[in-house]
């Protein structure tokens, strides 16, 4: 979690290039086998390295972390209503989708591509950023989906940690 960034190793080159493909667009994929670490990379590793980082200094963040659940719209309209009541015209807004693949296994199929699309329109919008996190084992559903275009030319591919990386993670925060 946010909480435990300070015991978050073995992820630095990971957080580096979230951080990085975010200041050159507003979409990023986190796509990684079922648990590679993604949830804890974006809680604890991207969310407070973009807080801190100095290339976003200019406007604080309004966060904002949803699933998508069996109803999608309406967990997206709690999530985007929750980020607008935090925040000041002056913020930077991150919504942060994680567990995305739950749009293909227990969400409603009608409210898909309305969620998809939802999506694409907030990253057209001005200090406004997207990020998800799905399982690799839905490339398939992600590639014949309305937000493969995006996926595909911004997404950050993970694996479990292994050799320092997950010597660090072990070892660190003891």
């Amino acid at each position: 979690t946010a909480a435990e960034k300070e015991r978050f190793y073995g992820r630095s080159d990971e957080v580096r290039q979230a951080v990085d493909a975010l200041r050159r667009h507003p979409f990023l994929a986190i796509i990684g086998p079922s648990g590679s670490g993604k949830s804890s990379l974006l809680v604890a590793g991207l969310l407070p390295a973009l807080q801190a980082s100095p290339h976003f200094a200019d406007r604080p963040w309004v966060i904002q972390i949803m699933r998508p659940g069996v109803q999608p719209q309406a967990a997206l309209a709690d999530a985007a209503g929750d980020a607008h009541a935090g925040g000041e015209a002056e913020s930077r807004r991150l919504l942060v989708v994680d567990q995305f693949e739950e749009l293909f296994t227990v969400g409603e199929a009608s409210q898909r591509e309305p969620f998809m699309q939802a999506l694409l329109e907030m990253i057209k919008a001005p200090n406004c950023c997207v990020v998800l996190a799905c399982r690799a084992d839905f490339y398939a559903n992600l590639m014949s989906s309305a937000i493969w275009p995006q996926v595909r030319d911004h997404r950050l591919e993970i694996a479990p940690p292994h050799g320092d990386a997950l010597r660090a993670a072990i070892a660190e925060p003891a």
